[in-house]
């Protein structure tokens, strides 16, 4: 509660995570997370130690972050770092493997 004895229901239910959104952002917010890790750990893996040598895959030639088709942003990916990510249905998996790849996917869209 507040000093005056009143509370702010939207922070409370926030907090409680029953505003709308607020698990669904926290999810977002974990999927994030796991494919920051995902590209980090393949840019070490090939030699690119710092976020910035990582971000110039993606940038043009000024250093500005380039628009570009899923595919291509893919292809670099796989091309780059060797982290293969695919939009299309993946050969049979285990189904969780495959649903943290179709939201992995679904995030970047």
């Amino acid at each position: 509660t507040n000093d005056d004895g009143t509370i702010d229901a939207m922070h409370l239910l926030h907090d409680l995570k029953l505003w709308p959104g607020v698990l669904e952002q926290e999810h977002w917010n974990i999927m994030a997370d796991t494919f920051r890790d995902l590209l980090i750990n393949a840019a070490q893996e090939h030699g690119l130690n710092t976020k910035e040598a990582l971000c110039t895959l993606f940038a043009d030639e000024e250093g500005r972050p380039q628009k570009m088709p899923l595919e291509h942003f893919l292809n670099i990916c796989q091309d780059q770092l060797g982290l293969v990510l695919s939009v299309q249905d993946p050969p049979i998996k285990k189904e969780e493997e495959q649903q943290n790849n179709e939201e992995l996917i679904s995030f970047l869209r």
